[in-house]
């Protein structure tokens, strides 16, 4: 941590006119108006935005597709579009929407990827032979094993055919199948919390998110506090997409102030946050995300468990067993 700190420091210090020891304090004094939910790094942060200091490096992480895993951070691709599949239009009970497949490849290998929306009509062009440069998608696995990268945002295909690609195509791209809602209840670490916004305001009347105070199907209201955090949870042998709404979104961070975590929204990454690899215990509903086609974890408890207490209560129930046994 000393390095990081180090560099942190000398880089906020290169840009403003306050010294090294005026920058403890100030990030230190974040630390404790945030009731120290993030770390020195993460505080480093948010005293940057303050200052109007970039520290953010933008890092162009490039694999190859036969290194894609199914748990990785952010990572970017290219790829040659070798076939593409008919745009499939849906309606459920959340709205209308519209996917549509296609298999990229590099000199590797090849990978299912598909587009969702927006991205579906920002790219209506695309034809097979397109070289794509695929930044920052999510990465599935159906329940045939197959990995699939899977695009929402607009910023996350690109044609390039300027760039040159040779192609070794493997695999083919299936469907996922349907899973059925069901209850669940363990223990879970918190492996990552997806970079989001968390604090929305939502439209009494229809339930869509207002912006500064209107809603643009009933105009100027007093919208209702709407919290949403997202990331994945592992128990040690499955790690699942969970979804955090409202309280429990407090509960996951330790803290109730609003402003307080709006000011974590501003954060680069969520991966400074002291809830961060820890245990809990965790109760809510498993069921496939309507979207992407996943199983999901909607939270409706958490509790930090006592990973010390944990493994005493283990040790008797283990020592119990020896003993019954001799």
């Amino acid at each position: 941590m000393t390095g990081e700190k180090d560099k942190i420091l000398e880089e906020i210090g290169k840009k403003s006119s306050l010294s090294r020891e005026e920058l403890e304090k100030k990030i230190i004094a974040k630390q404790e108006e945030l009731d120290n939910i993030v770390s020195f790094e993460g505080a480093a942060y948010l005293i940057a935005d303050e200052l109007n200091v970039s520290v953010v490096k933008k890092q162009d992480n490039f694999v190859k597709i036969k290194d894609i895993k199914k748990i990785m951070p952010d990572f970017n691709i290219w790829g040659k579009i070798i076939q593409m599949f008919d745009v499939n239009e849906f309606e459920n009970e959340r709205g209308s929407g519209k996917v549509q497949n296609v298999i990229v490849a590099d000199e590797s290998g090849s990978i299912g990827l598909s587009l969702w929306n927006e991205v579906v009509d920002l790219n209506s062009g695309l034809k097979i032979g397109d070289v794509v440069k695929v930044e920052n998608s999510r990465v599935r696995e159906n329940n045939f094993g197959n990995l699939e990268l899977r695009c929402f945002n607009k910023e996350n295909v690109c044609v390039d055919n300027e760039k040159k690609i040779d192609v070794a195509v493997s695999g083919t791209m299936q469907a996922s199948q349907p899973v059925q809602s069901n209850s669940i209840e363990g223990d879970y670490y918190l492996i990552s919390l997806r970079k989001k916004p968390i604090v929305y305001y939502l439209c009494p009347q229809c339930r869509k998110k207002i912006t500064d105070g209107v809603c643009q199907t009933h105009g100027k209201v007093e919208g209702n506090l709407f919290m949403v955090m997202s990331g994945i949870i592992d128990n040690g042998v499955d790690r699942v997409d969970a979804v955090f709404f409202n309280t429990i979104v407090s509960d996951l961070l330790g803290i109730e102030d609003v402003e307080k975590i709006r000011q974590i929204e501003k954060l680069p990454n969520y991966l400074n946050l002291s809830c961060m690899g820890n245990f809990y215990h965790i109760s809510g509903t498993v069921k496939e995300n309507s979207f992407t086609k996943e199983d999901e974890i909607t939270v409706r408890k958490i509790e930090l468990v006592d990973i010390a207490g944990k493994t005493k209560e283990l040790e008797e129930k283990f020592s119990e067993i020896k003993s019954a046994g001799e």
